[in-house]
């Protein structure tokens, strides 16, 4: 069972990426990506003018130094882009597979996440626009890494775990500064994986990987620094009774319809490609929601905490890609 259930991830991953391929071939540069382009052709890569800028509110030197290599190789030619497109989300897709396995083992249940997070049309937009995929395919690559870094730590004790995880996690923070979310994700996987096992309380996650979070907790800390010295504070809003309403269209109007293959129907606006899904749409999203809901509480115990992180970190994690 092992292998078939390896080898059909794999070729999902496989598929995955052709379909990707026919996107990201099929594009051109949009909006953002000429900014950097711009940039790339104006200042020195490796200048802290370029690699620190406030790029609306973002501080992305990775992502700066990558768009800037290609770019100076080839400038004004989107098929360097195209490439690093596929290229990142080969990552993020392999570090999802690595991090289902810890979780899941190579049984066949670890195909129905996979194939939801590889083939969801919620993640198109993010995949298609280069400036948007620079910030978000390397943190979605990190997250995945360090959760099961994170579970393998606190489950063998290799300190390996430490050193890899604390790097991952860093080479998220260089690409977006919202990758400082992770270390807490990694967290709380840890623990609700020990607590529906039985094999560890929070306070021994903590104790067993204290390595890891020490380091993590550290480089958010740095980074937190960093971003506060280059972002313009003034653009910061505080308008609780908004950030409410985006909070709950995104479950309505962004993760539920997801569900069932939503939204289905798109609408170009100033900025990309933003869903429109129908009121059936979001109706059957949450009937499917509820269902899963109710199917997995039944049948297995101890998932009650984890339907509760999940719609904890599933709100701020859609209102980043909004």
């Amino acid at each position: 069972m092992r292998s078939w259930v390896a080898r059909s991830a794999l070729a999902l991953i496989a598929l995955h990426l052709v379909v990707r391929a026919v996107l990201a071939f099929g594009g051109y540069f949009y909006w953002d990506d000429l900014i950097l382009v711009g940039r790339a052709g104006t200042q020195s890569l490796l200048s802290p003018e370029y690699l620190f800028d406030d790029h609306d509110g973002h501080v992305m030197p990775g992502a700066f130094l990558v768009a800037g290599a290609i770019t100076r190789l080839s400038p004004l030619d989107w098929v360097g882009p195209a490439i690093s497109l596929l290229i990142l989300a080969a990552l993020a897709s392999l570090a999802l597979l690595r991090a289902l396995h810890v979780i899941l083992g190579w049984r066949p249940v670890l195909l129905a996440p996979l194939m939801f997070a590889l083939f969801t049309p919620l993640a198109v937009p993010g995949f298609a626009w280069w400036a948007a995929a620079l910030n978000s395919l390397p943190m979605l690559a990190a997250l995945a890494w360090v959760c099961a870094d994170a579970i393998l730590l606190v489950r063998t004790g290799g300190r390996r775990y430490a050193l890899t995880g604390a790097l991952a996690y860093f080479g998220g923070l260089l690409f977006f500064e919202k990758s400082a979310i992770i270390p807490f994700v990694a967290f709380t996987v840890a623990a609700l994986y020990c607590y529906v096992t039985g094999t560890g309380t929070v306070r021994e996650v903590w104790h067993r990987g204290v390595r890891l979070w020490t380091v993590c907790l550290a480089l958010t800390a740095a980074w937190v620094g960093v971003y506060l010295l280059v972002v313009d504070q003034q653009r910061w809003s505080f308008d609780l009774a908004m950030t409410w309403d985006l909070l709950w269209r995104s479950v309505t109007h962004g993760i539920v319809p997801g569900l069932v293959g939503g939204p289905w129907d798109w609408q170009r606006w100033a900025g990309v490609a933003v869903g429109h899904p129908a009121t059936t749409v979001m109706i059957l999203g949450w009937a499917v929601l509820a269902g899963v809901v109710a199917v997995t509480m039944v049948r297995k115990q101890r998932l009650g905490p984890v339907w509760l992180a999940a719609l904890g970190y599933a709100w701020p994690a859609r209102c980043r890609s909004i």
